[in-house]
């Protein structure tokens, strides 16, 4: 599903580039490439603090969640801040940032699942032929892993999907970042960055098409740690070369 693993918080990033006509030491990638710099300390103290909230009390009713079918819940919430600064004035910096979402709620679609009617009919019609149903399937039946048909006409899939089921979704997500820059003189610097995040996602398992049934949702767990060290220096006024080692 593209589940994101690596979620930079929006106050950390200084600048983006996108570039399509790239020099050849971007090489590997057949596509566009994206650069993001992140932000550095500077000499003066500087925050960033930011809430942003989402919910069903404030959002229209899903095409789905019909009245007078009780509204969905939703809620959203995005948070975070970020810090930056001196350790040492014009030699070290500092800069932090953390940001975090909570989201909860449901996903509303229609779908077709078989009746108690169609079932029965289904197995009558195999026991005329004297045709047995495979034990998996029997198994499958017997659990109705569906929920049941809540239109007024239950048994017409043939022409109308029949019932209209709520799958629970949630999503919470933290990424945290910290970096560190020394100015060893004018013309060589020293950067360590370190990236973490942790989510836990579970949506439906059929978010692509149609019939997101309750209890079938996909569960995405992440955990990323990525640590970076960057040494530049300066060899001429037009040219900085840089050695990175990353683990």
């Amino acid at each position: 599903f593209g589940t994101p693993a690596t979620i930079l918080p929006v106050d950390a990033v200084a600048e983006l580039a996108v570039l399509s006509n790239f020099a050849p030491e971007y090489g590997r990638n057949a596509g566009g490439v994206i650069n993001i710099v992140t932000k550095s300390g500077t000499n003066q103290i500087h925050g960033t603090a930011a809430d942003y909230l989402r919910n069903d009390a404030l959002d229209a009713r899903n095409f789905f969640n019909t009245a007078p079918t009780p509204k969905t819940a939703f809620h959203n919430n995005q948070f975070g801040g970020s810090l930056g600064g001196p350790i040492v004035k014009d030699k070290a910096f500092f800069f932090g940032d953390y940001e975090g979402q909570r989201e909860t709620g449901g996903l509303n679609s229609t779908a077709c699942v078989p009746s108690a009617n169609n079932i029965a009919q289904a197995e009558s019609t195999l026991a005329a032929q004297n045709i047995s149903v495979n034990p998996v399937i029997a198994k499958l039946l017997a659990r109705t892993p569906w929920p049941a048909a809540n239109s007024s006409t239950p048994d017409s899939c043939a022409t109308v999907n029949n019932v209209s089921a709520t799958a629970n979704i949630f999503n919470s997500v933290n990424s945290v970042i910290a970096k560190a820059d020394y100015n060893i003189n004018e013309k060589n610097m020293l950067t360590a960055r370190y990236y973490y995040s942790t989510s836990n996602q579970s949506f439906p398992l059929g978010l692509g098409g149609t019939g997101d049934l309750p209890g079938y949702n996909t569960v995405t767990p992440t955990n990323v740690n990525l640590l970076s060290v960057s040494y530049l220096t300066m060899v001429s006024l037009t040219k900085v070369n840089e050695v990175r080692f990353g683990y």
